[in-house]
């Protein structure tokens, strides 16, 4: 008999396969499911001899079991404002980065093709050309069995292949929007400035890096990869066929989600799109769960998925109990009753039998939990910038000094006077550059201390930490800890000579600065 948990009848061959547990000696060519190899690609194993390749992607965040990373998504356009708006989501990875701080998920490489969607089923295809087309006419509720079958077919027979995090073993699932637009923007391997644009940086042109349009596309989904990835080494996020998410389609209320879940979300666009340059990564769509004609399930030929790597959010009596702890931390519940007001209305509830009031007051002490969350969240978000602006700031103090030294030294090996004149000059106008970038520091060294946030300045260095390094700016690197004892000092309450930081700041060594590269 077949376990309940494989599925209905219409998935019985794939049931059967499973419990058989047929794996192939003879795996597939690696062009067949990862036609562009990279470093870091992280592939599984699959029943016929197949294989799918993921890529990390790194949420840097603080070490907290509910810390997580504010991002702000959408695009500002009004005109597809109800589905498309600018609005703050806040997001979180399940697996620890092998040897580095911060965590990580994993999103498929490519869409799921033919020849991967076949592969769980009873035919074991013969890998091809055409197999490496993106798999399409597939339902969502087709797509959720696949990656439960697929999920449990990895867990009997190649266990050790998932990422993990302590007891917490990794599995398949579709992606939440908030995954799939952190990820096909770029992730922490882009600026602020790039991750807000309408796609990704694309130095090629769009036609590059999107199969869209009659004549880039011939009118049909096309083959996974044969356009340029995007930072994170992901092929086909937008164009080719579009993805349907986790979760269901909702409106945006100017910044939120709108209350009514509705269809299918689908993200990226498709194929038949006019041109590449007409798709953006704030782009959503709406499908009906079911062809209101035949009463199925809602397939189409311009509609695939591709998957991400998940893991429960706590697994173990410890997560339990450091989550736990986190809770009380950040909603506040460890403050005297004279703080916190909710303690007071704690009180309250204990001293009344009344419990319609007792109801009430539950109520008005979540709220007040939530405004105070918000309040929390909102100031590391702006400790974060205001830690990166104080490396910059640092950075420019540093730099316009030396241009200054530079530009002494020359002028003492010059001869004529006007020569001379000129490159003093120079010198003058880099130092007042320099003066003035050590002026707004320390303005802003000020600020970080007295801030709302200034006892998670510490754990938002980390997190910025990761984000130069993912971004390649690592000679902002040797400012940081400068900056955390500027900090730290004026928060335990001693002062912070403006001419003794300078020196602290320009006493680091080209080498030291460049070095960090």
């Amino acid at each position: 008999m077949i376990p309940k948990h494989l599925g209905t009848p219409k998935h019985l061959a794939l049931a059967v396969l499973l419990l058989a547990n047929p794996v192939q000696a003879a795996d597939w060519d690696a062009r067949w499911f990862n036609p562009q190899p990279a470093d870091g690609d992280l592939i599984l194993p699959m029943p016929c001899g197949g294989a799918m390749a993921f890529r990390p992607v790194d949420v840097p965040s603080g070490p907290g079991p509910l810390d997580d990373r504010a991002l702000t998504e959408g695009q500002a356009d009004t005109e597809q404002g109800y589905s498309e708006y600018l609005h703050g989501a806040f997001l979180a990875a399940p697996f620890p980065i092998p040897g580095g701080s911060g965590r990580r998920f994993y999103i498929g490489k490519y869409a799921v093709t033919r020849d991967q969607f076949d592969a769980l089923s009873a035919k074991c295809p013969e890998p091809s050309a055409a197999g490496r087309t993106a798999r399409t006419l597939v339902s969502w509720p087709d797509a959720v069995a696949y990656t439960a079958h697929w999920s449990s077919w990895l867990l009997k027979n190649a266990r050790a292949s998932l990422p993990h995090r302590g007891e917490a073993i990794g599995y398949a699932r579709l992606p939440t929007e908030d995954e799939w637009e952190y990820a096909a923007r770029g992730g922490d391997r882009v600026t602020e400035e790039q991750f807000l644009g309408p796609a990704w940086p694309m130095p090629e042109g769009p036609d590059r890096y999107i199969l869209a349009g009659s004549r880039a596309a011939g009118g049909r989904v096309g083959q996974v990869g044969q356009r340029l990835p995007n930072p994170l080494g992901l092929y086909d996020m937008l164009g080719n066929a579009g993805q349907m998410m986790l979760e269901p389609y909702r409106m945006n209320r100017v910044g939120r989600p709108h209350g009514q879940a509705g269809g299918i979300s689908v993200r990226g666009g498709n194929y038949t799109m006019s041109s590449p340059a007409s798709l953006h990564v704030a782009m959503r769509d709406e499908i009906p769960p079911f062809d209101a004609a035949t009463g199925e399930p809602t397939r189409l030929p311009t509609i695939g998925f591709r998957l991400v790597l998940s893991a429960t959010a706590v697994s173990d009596l410890p997560e339990v109990e450091r989550a736990r702890a986190a809770f009380a931390e950040v909603s506040g519940a460890r403050q005297q009753a004279g703080d916190d007001p909710r303690a007071t209305l704690a009180a309250l509830r204990e001293q009344t039998a009344d419990e319609g009031l007792r109801q009430g007051l539950d109520r008005l002490s979540a709220r007040l939990a939530s405004d105070q969350r918000e309040r929390a969240d909102a100031a590391n978000v702006a400790l974060l910038a205001q830690l990166e602006a104080g490396v910059l700031l640092a950075q420019n103090v540093w730099d316009f000094t030396n241009r200054a030294r530079i530009q002494t030294d020359i002028g003492r090996d010059l001869k004529q006077p006007d020569d001379q004149r000129i490159a003093k000059e120079a010198a003058a106008r880099n130092l007042a550059q320099a003066d003035a970038s050590m002026d707004g520091y320390m303005r802003l060294v000020r600020q970080i201390a007295t801030g709302p946030a200034r006892q998670a300045i510490a754990a938002q260095l980390g997190v910025l930490r990761q984000e130069v390094t993912a971004r390649s700016q690592s000679t902002m690197l040797p400012f940081l800890p400068v900056l955390q004892q500027h900090a730290t000092t004026l928060v335990e309450g001693r002062p912070v000579q403006r001419e003794a930081a300078k020196g602290q700041i320009t006493a680091l060594t080209r080498a030291e600065v460049q070095g960090a590269r």
